[in-house]
C-alpha cells in the first residue's frame, strides 16, 4: 500500500497535476474511462487518489470529483465519499430518454415516474402528468436525500 511519504518523496503537486521531482515532467496519462492515471514503483494508480493521499495522509474507499470532471484533479475538487454518494454525484446517463434525472416514462400509467435511490433502496416518489413537475419533484428529492452529493444534470 502506497503511503503519503512515498508520494512526497517522488512527486510534487501543482494545480491538479503531479510532477516528478527529479525531472519536473508531468507523470500522468488518461485511461479508457477518462481518469488520469500515474505509474509509481511499477504500479498504476488513479491520480486523483494519489493527490488526495498527498494532501490528507489517508485514502478513503472512494474519492469523488465534485464537478464530475474526471480530469479535474485539483485538490479543491476532490472529496471523500461512499460508493453511494459517488453514484449520487453521477451525470445524467447517456441512455436516459426522458431528459430528466430520476424521471422516466411509465407506459402502463402513461405518466412520468419519479424514483431514486435512498440508502440503497428505490424510493418511489409518484406519477405525474406533467414532466416539469416530475423533474422538480426529482430535483427536490435529490437535494433532500443526497445533500451535497446531489447532481441534477
Amino acid at each position: 500500500m502506497i503511503t503519503q511519504s512515498d508520494v512526497q518523496a517522488v512527486l510534487e503537486y501543482k494545480d491538479g497535476v503531479l510532477y516528478w521531482k527529479k525531472t519536473g515532467r508531468s507523470s500522468s496519462y488518461k485511461d479508457a474511462k477518462g481518469y488520469m492515471r500515474i505509474g509509481i514503483g511499477g504500479k498504476r494508480y488513479l491520480q486523483h487518489r494519489i493527490i488526495y493521499l498527498l494532501f490528507h495522509g489517508h485514502l478513503p474507499s472512494v474519492v469523488d470529483h465534485i464537478d464530475g470532471d474526471t480530469t479535474n484533479n485539483k485538490i479543491e475538487n476532490l472529496r471523500a465519499a461512499t460508493n453511494a454518494e459517488n453514484l449520487h454525484n453521477m451525470k445524467l446517463c447517456p441512455s436516459n430518454t426522458s431528459g430528466g434525472k430520476n424521471v422516466s416514462w411509465d407506459k402502463k400509467a402513461k405518466k412520468w415516474l419519479v424514483m431514486l435511490k435512498v440508502n440503497g433502496a428505490n424510493k418511489y416518489l409518484g406519477l405525474f402528468k406533467d414532466f416539469e413537475l416530475a423533474d422538480l419533484v426529482a430535483t427536490e428529492a435529490r437535494n433532500k436525500f443526497h445533500g451535497h452529493f446531489a447532481r441534477h444534470a
